[in-house]
């Protein structure tokens, strides 16, 4: 399994628990909208692995 296909598992397990997409939790989150409790400190963190992993891919170094 790539590292882009466990971090999309690993997010969708956020989105379920917390009903939200983790596009929208992000935005909230980096607003100051939402604490940052343990949970949601992780899950920021995976989507931007996530986000960053994704413009590797499309551009290449």
């Amino acid at each position: 399994m790539t590292e882009i296909a466990t971090l999309q598992l690993d997010l969708q397990a956020f989105e379920e628990k917390y009903h939200h997409t983790s596009a929208d939790f992000y935005t909230q989150f980096t607003q100051g909208e939402i604490d940052d409790c343990e949970d949601y400190i992780l899950w920021a963190g995976l989507y931007e692995l996530l986000i960053e992993n994704q413009k590797r891919l499309k551009n290449p170094q």
